[in-house]
């Protein structure tokens, strides 16, 4: 089984993809004022990221809160499931592998997937702006697919398929959620200037594309051939000082 030493960074790695990948990034200022009940203007005005400091840090931190709970619940689901299916666990490995592979193609965006970039989100009409429905709409972003997040997460929800116990597909879902939410709350503080930066990034989209969707059919490549454990072992050989 893949060690969750080697599949910590990866998880992490693969959340700040996620919330760095061009459709994520565009939506961050909006996603900042509803967390925070604040209108751009009176985010961007001067000092008024600084003025409504505690809103903005108390929405993001909420926001954050709630989709780390549906994403470890993700996580544990996997995991229970992965070891309900432990006598066909290879195959399913291998097929994980395979699905892992072409969502990070898709994410490069040199093969177009009609199919994947269907967006299910939950309603967020009748949830409170500010902090008030913040929980919530992190909770509903979670549990919605969206076509830049959704392939992320799948492959680290895979990979939590094959953990031996439910605790490493938890641990591995809380670092995915951390490498989403560290990012996230950086740029909900400074949202004054992201939204200068925003233009700079987004002229740079192609290449966050790449590298994200390299990441993910990287970790496709090593499901599908169980690096993870052929990994985990050399860790756990050198650690012992052997």
């Amino acid at each position: 089984m893949p060690g969750t030493e080697i599949g910590l960074p990866i998880a992490f790695l693969a959340g700040a993809a996620s919330v760095v990948s061009p459709c994520v990034l565009a939506l961050i200022p909006a996603y900042v004022s509803y967390l925070s009940g604040l209108s751009l203007g009176e985010l961007s005005a001067g000092g008024g990221a600084s003025r409504f400091r505690h809103r903005v840090l108390a929405g993001a931190v909420l926001f954050i809160l709630g989709f780390t709970l549906v994403f470890v619940a993700f996580g544990a689901t996997a995991t229970a499931l992965g070891r309900l299916l432990l006598v066909y666990q290879d195959v399913i490995r291998k097929l994980a592998g395979i699905l892992v592979i072409l969502f990070g193609i898709y994410l490069t965006g040199l093969v177009p997937m009609p199919f994947l970039d269907q967006e299910r989100r939950l309603d967020l009409g009748r949830l409170p702006r500010g902090p008030l429905g913040a929980f919530p709409v992190g909770m509903a972003f979670a549990a919605g697919w969206t076509p830049c997040v959704g392939p992320a997460l799948a492959s680290i929800l895979f990979l939590a398929g094959t953990q031996q116990t439910l605790w490493q597909g938890v641990i591995l879902l809380l670092a995915y959620s951390l490498g989403m939410g560290l990012p996230f709350l950086v740029m909900a503080l400074l949202i004054g200037r992201f939204q200068e930066w925003l233009p700079r990034l987004t002229r740079h989209s192609r290449w966050i594309s790449l590298a994200s969707g390299t990441l993910v059919a990287a970790v496709g490549v090593m499901l599908y051939t169980n690096a993870f454990f052929r990994l985990a072992g050399l860790f756990n050989y050198y650690s012992w000082g052997l």
